[in-house]
């Protein structure tokens, strides 16, 4: 995978490898693994890719005038893994020169292992010009539940980096963002120490398919992403919600099967934001 990608605030992926593990919950039901289910592949084979799927971001990044929607110029790394998984640390160094010779796109690199991050950024991460690292590469981390949260946001908190991004899907339970809230230099105000903030429920079947593995989809309440919205809109956060996933999708009867389609949720008397992240790079 490494054309234009169907995720909804992206519009390529970068996989120099394939294969992935169950790091938490929210992996349970995971795409990548559904997939692999699917073509008869074992999906905790981490592989590297064929060295055109390497070239391909010099590609894209030729394609560009520099003056494009963010959402044009957003890369979303290792949709098919993890981008700091242990299994591609014989890698990683060979990823870095890319990234930073294709500064015309934005890398998006979300990760569920926050606290390996600062120990394997590379040596010109941060730089006199630069001190909070290369300033077209963001970086997050996914949360499905309070319990990941309160484990990875400290992390990433922790990271420096000229924009942070946290993923709350699939959203698999209520979140409380309060606790990472900083104070602002307004007296009136509190900010979250990320950029950006990606909602969405959970995809997958609604029943369980014969002889293959569980990926029934899980529940996600509106209320919720209501309740999530509304925190992080108050802490002047950017907000896109992906989809509503395949709970609600069901629920509401929406065509979609994910609930992904923004041209549906009108239906549902209250207001989902697909924003963007602003960027100055």
């Amino acid at each position: 995978m490494g054309a234009n990608t169907l995720i909804g605030w992206a519009k390529h992926s970068f996989n120099p490898w394939k294969g992935c593990e169950m790091k938490s919950r929210g992996c349970a039901r995971c795409y990548m693994f559904r997939h692999a289910n699917r073509w008869g592949q074992d999906p905790t084979l981490v592989s590297r890719s064929s060295e055109d799927v390497w070239k391909s971001p010099y590609r894209w990044n030729r394609q560009l005038q520099g003056n494009e929607p963010v959402k044009d110029r957003i890369v979303f790394m290792n949709s098919m893994s993890d981008f700091f998984i242990p299994h591609a640390d014989a890698w990683r160094e060979e990823v870095y020169p890319i990234l930073e010779q294709t500064s015309k796109l934005l890398y998006l690199i979300l990760t569920k292992y926050p606290e390996r991050v600062m120990n394997r950024l590379p040596q010109n991460w941060s730089t006199k010009d630069h001190p909070n690292g290369y300033s077209h590469v963001i970086i997050g981390t996914s949360v499905e539940d309070q319990k990941a949260a309160d484990l990875r946001i400290p992390e990433l908190i922790n990271i420096r980096a000229n924009y942070k991004v946290i993923s709350f899907e699939p959203l698999l339970g209520p979140i409380d963002p309060n606790p990472f809230f900083q104070p602002s230099t307004s007296a009136s105000s509190k900010r979250l120490p990320f950029d950006w903030a990606i909602l969405g429920g959970e995809s997958g079947y609604k029943t369980r398919q014969p002889g293959k593995k569980d990926f029934r989809y899980r529940r996600c309440q509106l209320e919720w992403l209501i309740s999530l919205r509304d925190q992080l809109e108050a802490a002047g956060i950017p907000v896109f919600v992906k989809q509503l996933g395949s709970h609600l999708a069901h629920e509401f009867k929406l065509s979609a099967k994910a609930g992904q389609h923004i041209e549906e949720w009108e239906q549902l008397s209250c207001r989902f934001p697909q924003d963007y992240l602003t960027v100055t790079h």
